[in-house]
């Protein structure tokens, strides 16, 4: 019995500990400079109508995005110590990229090889944006959304799709 217990109480102090993506938006859309916008599925809906995109909009059940601009240093630190636990919350990394002092992540969680969520983290000196899509998409849905950035030379840069 003892046992049982202590292997609960270690289940209980993990999941204490690495907070769920819910929270990291709930925690930080309330602080001072930070920017949250939600896209609920009925919204999704209408978009899709109104963009004629019928391969990938379907597929968006919602859309979650934080920004935090200018926040405090203290805050932005903890943001991004929370985002990089989502790893150990059953989330994929996809891909990632760090380029001079901007760094992006795209996480993927999959559940019976459906991707129910792609989330993507960046982050630079000033800027820190978490963005959630929620929805049911293979794997081909979102190899598609992909760029490709090509300089161009005396540091412009070109996005080609």
């Amino acid at each position: 019995m003892k046992k049982y217990a202590l292997i609960c109480l270690l289940f209980l102090a993990q999941s204490t500990f690495a907070g769920s993506i819910k929270d990291i938006f709930k925690e930080f859309r309330k602080i001072e400079n930070a920017e949250y916008v939600h896209i609920p599925r009925i919204a999704m809906r209408m978009l899709t109508a109104f963009s004629g995109d019928d391969e990938f909009m379907p597929h968006i059940k919602r859309v979650r995005i934080l920004t935090l601009d200018k926040c405090d240093g203290k805050k932005v630190a903890r943001f991004l110590q929370k985002t990089k636990e989502l790893e150990q919350q059953g989330y994929d990394p996809y891909v990632k990229t760090k380029e001079d002092n901007e760094n992006m992540s795209v996480l993927i969680k999959e559940k019976r090889n459906t991707i129910r969520e792609v989330v993507l983290v960046m982050a630079d000196g000033q800027e820190h944006c978490l963005i959630q899509v929620e929805g049911k998409f293979k794997l081909e849905d979102i190899s598609g959304l992909s760029v490709k950035v090509t300089p161009l030379g005396h540091g412009d840069k070109r996005v080609q799709e």
